[in-house]
């Protein structure tokens, strides 16, 4: 029998000899019984690139949450720039005495960033110091859906980044205040009295547009922490075409050495069978090589009829060998499925991996020993480990929407504290330096209440720019993780109304403090104010 290899894009080609099809799964053969065709001993191999075999189905979502933590990234530099600039409309003096003593515009720019920059790099040390421990919590918490060779931890290259991140975050950071303090008027900003702050409407513009942008991020990234929570929901919704509870899976692996052939196994496990069947308690029995949910082998298949295919182009099928929904609940599709019984694989190779099912009346774990004992009857050197119940294989199944979610979830909730920071600083330093302005309006008969919606109505105009603009970039950009998803559409219009919502209580809520404040004043004081 001659070999082939069925090959991926950028794999290289391998030639097999000896192996277990029931274990690989992807194989193909000249044989024409049916039997063979499907289950017969074949030498092709499916090649697969390392990295897809390494990163699995978390890739994708890792590029998702790496995209989100950026996105908080852009929302801290905004809020640091912010207060930066606020600072800077204090030093119109200062900057224009040393441009008036020779200080170049470059320099005071390098000045400004350099400042920015010692900031960034101190905030960086800190965050180092607290990763040991949060990394080792988000390693506790992903750890089911990483791949064994991959290891969480600090290293090099993380130093590497977070030096980058820091200059980088430096820069954006300290664009504006530094571009502020270089358009500086000589003449105006030495004719000022000291202390006094300029009202310069270019800051007054910049600090705007920095809110503004915070709340289309965030935006941004509750539509996409909403929509993986609507997932999940629906999700838990979907019927798994089984009963998974008081099921209690057992995994037992049998050396193919000891059990050569396929009659040796499919008596191994009749045997184990037998007498788990006589345990109290027992109400049904079986064994399948792969559990529902989980994932199994897949083979290629030739259709009775038609013209023969390539290996790479024929079409494949799950294969399950049972004596009992087969992928995850997000499948949308069904798979085509060939179902193989246990007694009628003789003359076929039969997975020395398999894992018994046993329903119970009582709580299911409770058998946990008592099904160790009745497989150790059979052959005492055979491990069990791996012990779970089908609830259990259910949850594990959307463990990857679980993560998902929660990380999500955790930065868009950190993302919309940021705003609201970021809205409220805003709003209290238009407060502190329009009260002379406040306290005319007070004083010509202005009742305080309208102070208060003069207030809040002007932080609602930022946040309603930053609203439209974040709906523009959220229904572009959650289209990519439309793969992600499950039952319901990247523009979900409930979602995107709910974190509108949700947007406009925070901020009505960032600005109700300084209004409240600008309803204090006294209009006698207000009015000798400087």
């Amino acid at each position: 029998m001659g070999c082939s290899s069925r090959l991926l894009k950028n794999s290289v080609p391998v030639e097999g000899r000896g192996f277990n099809p029931a274990v690989s799964g992807s194989f193909s053969s000249g044989v024409s019984t049916p039997e063979a065709t499907i289950f017969g001993f074949f030498c092709s191999l499916l090649v697969v690139p390392l990295r897809d075999l390494v990163a699995g189905s978390i890739g994708p979502a890792l590029l998702v949450l790496f995209g989100a933590v950026g996105f908080v990234l852009l929302i801290a530099c905004a809020n640091v720039a912010n207060l930066l600039l606020t600072k800077a409309l204090g030093r119109d003096k200062e900057m224009a005495i040393r441009a008036a003593l020779g200080a170049s515009r470059r320099r005071i720019a390098r000045q400004v960033l350099s400042e920015t920059a010692l900031v960034s790099i101190a905030g960086g040390i800190v965050a180092l110091l607290l990763a040991r421990f949060v990394v080792a919590a988000i390693g506790a918490f992903i750890a089911r859906q990483l791949p064994l060779s991959i290891e969480i931890g600090l290293n090099g290259w993380v130093l590497a980044f977070t030096f980058a991140i820091c200059v980088l975050t430096a820069i954006i950071a300290g664009v504006a205040p530094a571009w502020h303090l270089t358009k500086t008027n000589l003449n105006e900003s030495l004719k000022q009295s000291s202390g006094k702050i300029s009202a310069d409407s270019r800051g007054r513009r910049a600090r705007n547009s920095l809110v503004a942008s915070e709340v289309a991020l965030s935006l941004v990234l509750l539509v996409g922490a909403g929509l993986t929570i609507e997932t999940l929901y629906l999700l838990r919704q979907v019927k798994p075409g089984i009963d998974p509870h008081n099921v209690l899976t057992v995994p037992v692996a049998i050396s193919e050495k000891r059990y050569p052939t396929a009659s040796q196994r499919t008596n191994f496990f009749q045997q184990t069978l037998e007498r788990v069947r006589a345990l109290p308690g027992v109400v049904a029995d079986a064994a399948v090589d792969s559990l529902p949910l989980t994932d199994g082998s897949t083979q290629p298949v030739q259709v009775e009829g038609q013209p023969p295919e390539t290996l790479a182009d024929q079409p494949e099928v799950a294969v399950r060998i049972i004596s009992v929904k087969l992928n995850g609940l997000d499948v949308r599709q069904p798979v085509q499925t060939v179902y193989s019984a246990l007694l009628q694989n003789s003359n076929s190779p039969v997975n020395p991996v398999m894992t018994l099912v046993v329903r119970t009346v009582t709580p299911p774990t409770s058998l946990t020993s008592a099904l160790t004992g009745a497989v150790h009857q059979v052959d005492p050197d055979v491990p069990v480990a791996g012990v779970l119940t089908m609830d259990d294989i259910v949850d594990q199944s959307l463990s990857q929407q679980q993560l998902n979610m929660t990380l999500l979830a955790i930065i868009g909730g950190l993302a919309l504290l940021l705003a609201a920071i970021g809205i409220y600083g805003v709003q209290a330093y238009a407060v502190r330096h329009r009260v002379r302005e406040i306290g005319i309006r007070l004083a010509l008969g202005a009742q305080p209440r309208d102070v208060l919606r003069l207030i809040i109505g002007q932080g609602l105009i930022l946040t309603g720019i930053g609203i439209c603009g974040g709906l523009v970039v959220a229904i572009g950009l959650t289209r990519l993780m439309a793969s992600q998803l499950y039952g319901v559409s990247a523009t979900d219009p409930l979602t995107l109304a709910a974190v509108v919502v949700m947007l406009t209580l925070v901020a009505v809520a960032a600005c109700y403090v300084p209004a409240r404040r600008a309803m204090k004043v006294d209009p006698t004081v207000a009015l000798r104010y400087e």
